[in-house]
C-alpha cells in the first residue's frame, strides 16, 4: 500500500511539474524576447518597426477566452519544435483581422487617404479578406517570407466593373497617367 502511495504521489509531482513548466513557458510567452529566442530575425525586424512596444501575442494570439488554452497548446508545441528541431521552414505565422482591428479599428470608419490614394476598408474587411493579404510586413520589415503590398493587382479582384467601379477615380486623388507605378504583373499587363 506505501509503494502505491509512493507511485501515485510521484505521478501526481511529475504531473504539476509538468503543468508547471507548461505555464511557465506560457507566461514568458507574451515577451517579445522569449520569441527572439526562436524568431531573432522578426524580433530584430518588429524593433525597427511601429509596432516594438506591442507584444507577440497581440498579434498572434486570437482574443477570446477559448483560444487562450489553443495558444498555451501551441506555445508548448513550438518549444518542443526548437528543441527537436523538427519544424519546417520557412516559419508562417497567421495574424487575424480581430488582431490588427484591435488598434486598428478605425480604418472601418473613414476613407484612409496617403500617398496620393484613397481606400475604404470597410467593404474589404466585409470581403473578408485579412489584413495582411496588402500589410503583412508593418510589423516585421525586411523578415517577413513573403512580403505583401497593396497592389492594383489585388484591387482588381474586386474593381472589375462588374462587382464594383474600375473607374481610376474611385481610388486615385490624381491623374494616374503621371504617377510613378510599381512594377506589378498590373503594369505588365496595361502598359504605361
Amino acid at each position: 500500500m506505501a509503494t502505491k502511495v509512493k507511485h501515485l504521489r510521484g505521478l501526481l509531482i511529475g504531473f504539476a511539474a509538468i503543468i508547471i513548466f507548461i505555464n511557465t513557458a506560457v507566461a514568458a510567452s507574451t515577451s517579445p524576447q522569449f520569441c527572439a529566442v526562436c524568431h531573432r530575425s522578426q524580433a530584430a525586424a518588429l524593433e525597427r518597426s511601429s509596432h516594438k512596444r506591442i507584444n507577440c501575442n497581440t498579434c498572434h494570439r486570437r482574443n477570446d477566452f477559448f483560444d487562450v488554452f489553443a495558444w498555451r497548446t501551441k506555445v508548448v508545441g513550438m518549444v518542443f519544435h526548437q528543441i527537436t528541431f523538427l519544424y519546417q521552414r520557412p516559419v508562417v505565422a497567421n495574424v487575424s483581422r480581430d488582431g490588427c482591428l484591435q488598434c486598428h479599428g478605425y480604418v472601418l470608419m473613414e476613407v484612409t487617404r496617403r500617398n496620393a490614394l484613397k481606400v475604404s476598408h470597410k467593404e474589404i474587411n466585409d470581403a473578408s479578406y485579412r489584413c495582411t493579404e496588402c500589410h503583412n510586413t508593418v510589423a516585421h520589415p525586411a523578415a517577413t517570407t513573403n512580403p505583401k503590398f497593396p497592389t492594383m493587382d489585388k484591387c482588381s479582384i474586386c474593381h472589375d466593373n462588374k462587382q464594383v467601379s474600375a473607374s481610376c477615380e474611385v481610388c486615385h486623388m490624381k491623374d494616374v497617367s503621371k504617377r510613378r507605378r510599381v512594377e506589378t504583373s498590373w503594369r505588365i499587363t496595361h502598359g504605361p
